[in-house]
């Protein structure tokens, strides 16, 4: 009779013990699909500043009286290679399709650092003493383990910026 009632004992137990694990797994699997998920976009954050730091350096140092261009302060001819770096340095996140709608880049006259200086009226923009700057805008991402969220709104907007001025 003992021994029937401590095999039962062990059975139930087991039961318990299966009941305890899976409940238990779905909180650790939360858990780490968090960190990852929070990795991920920590991850493209930083992607992303980098890329536009990478690119405002480029403007910096292949601006005014840069033998590559011609003229040599030109503007339009600068900016294509300004979105390249970007696009080279965002690791996949930006390509040719979508940089247009993320990237802009300004520049600035120190006088009147709230207004970009409109390009096409200022000839010497690239140069000293002007500031550059490149943002990324608004560039969406969704959870990389985003179970729930594949056919809803994109639930997070990065925006990265970087300026220096043209020495």
């Amino acid at each position: 009779m003992v021994a029937h009632a401590t095999q039962f004992r062990r059975a139930r137990q087991k039961g318990q013990e299966l009941i305890e694990f899976t409940l238990m797994v779905f909180v650790v699997l939360g858990f780490i699909y968090m960190i990852i998920d929070v990795a991920w976009m920590v991850f493209t954050r930083a992607t992303l500043q980098y890329a536009v730091r990478e690119a405002c350096r480029y403007a910096v140092a292949n601006g005014y009286d840069n033998p590559q261009y011609s003229p040599p302060n030109n503007i339009a001819a600068e900016l294509p290679g300004i979105l390249k770096r970007v696009e080279d340095n965002s690791m996949g996140f930006l390509n040719a399709s979508n940089a247009a709608t993320y990237i802009t880049v300004n520049w600035y006259s120190p006088s009147a650092l709230n207004t970009p200086v409109n390009t096409a009226t200022c000839p010497n923009c690239n140069a000293s003493p002007y500031v550059v700057e490149v943002d990324v805008v608004s560039y969406p991402q969704r959870p990389l383990l985003g179970i729930f969220t594949e056919k809803g709104p994109t639930r997070f907007v990065f925006t990265a910026a970087s300026a220096d001025v043209m020495e």
